[in-house]
Formats: C-alpha cells, structure tokens, sequence
C-alpha cells in the first residue's frame, strides 16, 4: 500500500501539475487576450474544458473514495483545480 500510495500522490502532482501549469494559464488570460481568440478557437477550448473540468471531477470522485476505503490512505489529496470556459 506504500507504493500505491506514492504512485497516487505522483499522480495527482503530474495532474495537478498540467492543470495549473498548462491548462488554467489559456483560461485565466487577461481580457484583451481573450478577445483576440477566433471564435472557432474558443469553442474548441471551451470543448478542452468540458471534457478537462470532467475528467478532474471523476478523479475527485475516485481518489476520495480511494482515500476513504483505506486508512493507510487516508488523506490522499483528491482535487484538482479546473478552470472556468472562455467568455
């Protein structure tokens, strides 16, 4: 379980990660920079983001439940932050 356990916090660093690093910057850009975005463009992110905001939801839903079936694993952190879709 030690291992599972440090697989899961790997994990949830990598996906963690990509969210705050790669995913939220495109979604947390300044105003004038959205603007500048074809609309074809921001529907296809706003697509990214559904299926990005679901995917974080569903992990959640697992890793807390994964976290809560074993006390060796209790306290596993299980949310990842998701952006809001392009205005």
């Amino acid at each position: 379980m030690d291992e599972m356990r440090a697989a899961l916090m790997e994990f949830h660093l990598l996906a963690g990660s990509y969210s705050n690093y790669c995913v939220s910057p495109i979604f947390d850009a300044p105003s004038n920079v959205k603007a500048e975005i074809p609309q074809e463009a921001k529907s296809s992110l706003n697509g990214f983001q559904q299926r990005f905001e679901r995917f974080a939801g569903e992990y959640g839903q697992f890793a807390k439940s994964l976290s809560e079936s074993r006390p060796v694993l209790h306290g596993l952190p299980y949310w990842i932050s998701s952006p809001k879709p392009l205005a």
